[in-house]
């Protein structure tokens, strides 16, 4: 059996030399425990919200150095990790350096090339704009790819038609699905396209889900208290009504709220989203779902 490892921790912004100290560690401990893969959240050695800082050379070039030490740290075991990427040869629209936000997949001290990518890693593909958030001032998207190929997902019957579409705008070698994969190498890529989609529910109800959120909704859906629509339709109405997703997990765990968010308030957002994922259910059916859930 794959023994995974989750690599969730504190992550301290604009200090990539401490977080790299800390995902060492944490390697290393995964390491002794003989797990085969350890994955890491989103820009898990620079940090979020920098600001300017993204804009420092210096900078960039220390996360640079410190995502090749992480790299290196593969021996042994497989490493997800996100870090900021740059292609000094291109532009992004301000002039300066492109900055990629991206998710990395190391082995054997080496990057595992993700399928039908122009680099060794995978790019963010929607920017969040809203809020503290401003992304697009400062990260070159995979959906602004689509825009220099001059094509747009309305040129598409299907957004699958529109996805095979961009990677073979910017394959730069074949890459078979078909190839002898180890075991790792199989759970490396299936680990990364469920980060991968993650990060897209997280963009679209515009939302900071958690490795806790997903454990819960996962153990829950195993004891068949929750379905996958479900899960989708409590993520959009937590969305539209200001409720954290940490807040639906300290709820269902019976834990408190955080950040001055009611109960009350949660508990309607839960009981909505079961709703509209089951809108042929009565009131009372609604409710024993609900019962359901939380117990």
């Amino acid at each position: 059996m794959l023994k995974i490892a989750i690599g969730q921790f504190k992550i301290q912004p604009g200090h990539p030399d401490k977080n790299t100290e800390t995902m060492m560690r944490m390697i290393f401990e995964a390491k002794s425990a003989k797990a085969q893969l350890i994955i890491f959240p989103e820009m898990s050695i620079p940090g979020y919200l920098l600001g300017d800082t993204w804009e420092q050379t210096s900078f960039l070039k220390d996360c640079e150095e410190f995502g090749n030490e992480i790299i290196a740290a593969s021996m042994g075991i497989s490493i997800i990790f996100g870090n900021v990427a740059i292609d000094w040869n291109k532009k992004n629209n301000d002039g300066r350096p492109r900055k990629y936000n991206a998710l990395f997949a190391a082995q054997n001290g080496k990057l595992i090339q993700p399928l039908n990518m122009p680099y060794p890693f995978v790019i963010k593909s929607l920017m969040p704009n809203y809020r503290e958030f401003d992304d697009t001032r400062h990260f070159f998207s995979l959906q602004k790819l689509a825009l220099e190929l001059d094509k747009k997902p309305e040129d598409f019957d299907s957004i699958n038609e529109y996805i095979d579409y961009l990677r073979e705008g910017i394959r730069s070698g074949e890459v078979k699905l078909n190839d002898n994969l180890s075991d790792i190498q199989k759970a490396a890529y299936t680990a990364t396209g469920a980060a991968l989609g993650i990060k897209a529910i997280d963009e679209k109800y515009q939302l900071q889900t958690s490795a806790e959120f997903w454990g819960q909704m996962g153990k829950k859906f195993e004891e068949g208290k929750i379905t996958p629509i479900e899960i989708t339709k409590i993520l959009e109405t937590s969305s539209k009504n200001s409720v954290s997703a940490e807040n639906v997990t300290n709820y269902i765990n019976g834990d408190k709220m955080t950040d001055g968010q009611k109960a009350s308030g949660v508990s309607d957002a839960i009981e909505s989203g079961l709703k509209a994922a089951n809108p042929s259910m009565s009131d009372e059916e609604i409710t024993s779902r609900f019962n359901k859930l939380i117990e």
